[in-house]
């Protein structure tokens, strides 16, 4: 085996790994919602100021003052700040919002939506017409969403609104996250980017919803949980996610990184008995083709 062959394995296993963390960091999320009274304005704060506070440390070990190099112009110090508000602070939080009225699956799922909308933006942004694969694709997400939605019965609406619109937006939000930060992470790192998008989102969103001020019991078992949460599915999922698009470039990593509402939906299935029905898994089947259809795409467009 060469060493083309050894790194591509290997970033294969990376992304993978982050992927199946992120699923289960959901899946978790769910757990702590149902069980222990969370609430997604308390535990998505947390989160983010913990989780920056662990990255940027980290980055401040191996490369020291240059992680405030981001400050130092006005380009830069507009870009982090809105990726910090969007694509962290607003992902995340309409991400576990839409886990807490609805479950990790589902909420995972619609999340993935963000393929076809990045898909959307390209096209606007080259000023092409979309290809026949990407109009499919579009096809497959609305009716995807509409079987999630409603179960297959157009007369009623089975998906708490709120889970729906805090999905699509997180959909939404996972666009400027994968977009916006280009600049960012060529110049400063793409862990620097993301721990400093961590930080600035956990701090607004700590003034904006004051978790210190409520009342939510934490035991031993909330503690492992939130630990799986922080460390695990937000600390490690990153690294090892961003580590392995090193070796096998983007496009494959958004193709392997549909493991993650595969593995969100396992567990809230197995350990959170979650029942999903024949229209649940039939809209997660046609969300998740997006994600090839747009990848398939793509790879013609190089061809």
């Amino acid at each position: 085996m060469d060493d083309i062959e050894k790194a591509r394995r290997k970033g294969f296993f990376l992304v993978l790994a982050g992927g199946i963390l992120w699923g289960t960091s959901g899946a978790c999320g769910q757990f702590l919602f149902e069980h222990k009274g969370m609430v997604a304005t308390w535990l998505v704060p947390y989160r983010l100021l913990f989780s920056g506070v662990v990255l940027l440390t980290l980055q401040f070990a191996r490369r020291g003052k240059k992680i405030f190099r981001v400050w130092k112009t006005t380009r830069d110090i507009t870009e982090i700040i809105i990726f910090g508000l969007i694509g962290m602070a607003g992902c995340q939080f309409t991400y576990f919002f839409a886990i807490q009225y609805s479950n990790a699956g589902t909420g995972t799922v619609l999340q993935s939506l963000a393929t076809v909308m990045i898909t959307t933006v390209t096209c606007i942004m080259a000023r092409r017409k979309p290809y026949f694969l990407e109009i499919i694709a579009v096809l497959c997400a609305f009716a995807g969403a509409f079987l999630l939605a409603t179960k297959g019965n157009p007369g009623s609406l089975e998906l708490s609104p709120k889970a729906l619109i805090s999905g699509v937006i997180s959909a939404g939000c996972v666009v400027v996250y994968s977009m916006e930060p280009e600049n960012l992470v060529k110049n400063h790192g793409t862990l620097t980017t993301v721990g400093w998008g961590m930080l600035i989102g956990g701090v607004v969103l700590f003034l904006v919803f004051r978790p210190f001020t409520m009342d939510v019991p934490v035991d031993l078992e909330t503690v492992m949980y939130l630990a799986v949460i922080f460390i695990v599915g937000t600390v490690m999922a990153f690294s090892l996610y961003l580590e392995g698009i090193k070796y096998v470039g983007a496009k494959t990593a958004s193709l392997l990184g549909t493991v993650e509402p595969v593995v969100a939906a396992m567990w809230a299935a197995l350990a959170l008995n979650t029942s999903f029905t024949a229209a649940d898994i039939a809209g997660f089947v046609l969300i998740l083709s997006t994600i090839f259809l747009c990848v398939a795409d793509r790879k013609k467009e190089k061809e």
